[in-house]
C-alpha cells in the first residue's frame, strides 16, 4: 500500500495530462498509428515502475519478434505467460509459454481438464471439446467429442487446427485438409496448399498459402462469397459472416450484416503478427 501511495504522489503533476491523452487516443483511435498509442502506454507504465521503486525483471525477450512487436501485461490473475487463447461456447483455453494449457468455464464434459497437456503449440475450442496441437504435429483432444470431434489420436504431421461447435478440422504438412468427424462442408477435404482454417457451425473458410481464400457451406447470407479475396493474412468466422485481414492491414467482410458486424471497411493498420 505504501508503494502505491508513493507512486500516486510522485505522479500527481503528470496524471491529468497522461489521462487526457489516453482518452483522446481512445476516442480517435483510427487517427493515430498503433506504435504512437503503444508508446504512450509504455510511457505511463514506465513512470509507474520508476516512481514506485519497482524492480522489474524481464525474461524471455529472446522469444519476442523484433519487428513491430507488442508486450501484453498480466491481468494479475496469475496468467503471466499466456501466449495464445481460444474460446468455445462456454469455456476459455489459454496456451502458456512453456507449452502447457489452462482452461476455465463450464466443464461438465471435461473440456477444461488439460493439466497433463505438454508440448502444445496451438489450441482450438468447440462447443464441448478442446484441441491442442503438439510440437511434433500430433493433436490431442479433451471433452465430450460429440459425433467424433475428438477422434484425432491417429493424426500426424499436422500444422494447424480449428474447431467448430461439433466439428474438428486440421491441415497436414502437405497442405491437405483432414477432419475428425463427418461434418466437413462440401469440397473442403479436397482443398490443397492451405495455411489456416476457420470454422463456424454452418461454414468453413480456408486461407491458402498464396493469400487467396476458399469457403464452403451455408451461403444464405453470402458468407462464402470470398472468391475475389487476395493478399489475405488472417481469416475468422462468425455463425453467418466471414472476416479477413489483408496483408496491408485493411479488413474485409461478407455475410449477415444485421447488426453491423460486417461494417469494417474503414478499419486500417490492423496488426498482423509476423506480417507487419
Amino acid at each position: 500500500m505504501n508503494r502505491i501511495l508513493t507512486m500516486v504522489l510522485r505522479n500527481l503533476h503528470v496524471v491529468p495530462g497522461m489521462w487526457f491523452k489516453l482518452c483522446h487516443y481512445a476516442k480517435h483511435t483510427d487517427e493515430y498509428p498503433e506504435l504512437e498509442k503503444w508508446r504512450h502506454i509504455q510511457y505511463i507504465l514506465g513512470r509507474a515502475v520508476e516512481s514506485g521503486n519497482i524492480d522489474l525483471k524481464v525474461t524471455g525477450v529472446e522469444n519476442i519478434p523484433t519487428d513491430r512487436s507488442f508486450l501484453l501485461y498480466s491481468n494479475h490473475q496469475g496468467m503471466f505467460d499466456v501466449v495464445a487463447i481460444a474460446a468455445g461456447d462456454s469455456h476459455t483455453v489459454g496456451l502458456k509459454a512453456d507449452g502447457t494449457v489452462v482452461g476455465a468455464g463450464r466443464d461438465t464434459s471435461g473440456k477444461c481438464k488439460l493439466g497433463d497437456w505438454k508440448g502444445i503449440v496451438a489450441v482450438a475450442a468447440g462447443m464441448e471439446h478442446t484441441l491442442g496441437l503438439t510440437q511434433d504435429g500430433r493433436v490431442v483432444a479433451a471433452g465430450e467429442g460429440m459425433f467424433g470431434s475428438c477422434n484425432v489420436k491417429d493424426w500426424k504431421d499436422i500444422t494447424a487446427i480449428a474447431a467448430g461447435h461439433i466439428h474438428t478440422v486440421g491441415i497436414r504438412k502437405d497442405g491437405q485438409v483432414v477432419e475428425a468427424d463427418a461434418f466437413a462442408a462440401p469440397g473442403v477435404l479436397a482443398w490443397t496448399d492451405m495455411a489456416a482454417l476457420a470454422v463456424s457451425p454452418f461454414h468453413t473458410v480456408g486461407l491458402r498459402n498464396d493469400g487467396t481464400v476458399l469457403a464452403s457451406g451455408d451461403v444464405q447470407f453470402g458468407q462464402c462469397a470470398v472468391e475475389d479475396w487476395a493478399d489475405v493474412a488472417l481469416v475468422a468466422v462468425g455463425e453467418r459472416h466471414t472476416v479477413a485481414v489483408n496483408k496491408d492491414g485493411t479488413v474485409v467482410a461478407v455475410g449477415d450484416d444485421a447488426n453491423g458486424q460486417c461494417n469494417v471497411s474503414g478499419w486500417k493498420n490492423i496488426m498482423i503478427p509476423g506480417v507487419n
